[in-house]
């Protein structure tokens, strides 16, 4: 996908459009949590572990290991499991998404004013919460 010369990134949530952008398979009806970010040449996908089947799982990590992001090899102690660790390119792509949220993070927070930051920290904190991950206090 090109971007306009604009936009340095592209979010998106709907999760056809993420199917017909990216092919991530793995969205159903129920399954709603995947954000795509289309930056100038990268796609990065994020989703959430839910409803995640082990065939999901296997097809995804299949694909990464085609576009050599990924490594995987037999688990020395369970051979039913498997060991995946980044790739050197993996590891590269990581750094750069890293970079890019990092800094967008950054742009984004200095439009918002003391007030508006703690209602998005909160907001925050509660889709993280409401998804399973760690809680923090405040």
């Amino acid at each position: 996908m090109q971007l306009p010369s604009n936009l340095d990134a592209l979010i998106v949530t709907n999760p056809y459009n993420i199917l017909y952008l990216a092919g991530f398979k793995g969205i159903s009806d129920t399954e709603r949590e995947a954000v795509l970010i289309v930056a100038k040449s990268d796609l990065v996908l994020i989703t959430a572990r839910l409803y995640q089947t082990e065939a999901n799982i296997s097809r995804q990590l299949k694909e990464l290991k085609r576009h050599g992001l990924v490594n995987i090899s037999a688990n020395k102690k369970d051979k039913r499991q498997k060991d995946v660790s980044l790739s050197r390119e993996g590891k590269k792509k990581y750094d750069r998404a890293q970079k890019l949220i990092a800094g967008q993070h950054s742009q984004l927070l200095r439009l918002l004013s003391k007030n508006e930051l703690k209602t998005f920290e909160h907001g925050i904190h509660n889709l993280i919460t409401a998804f399973g991950g760690p809680s923090s206090s405040r």
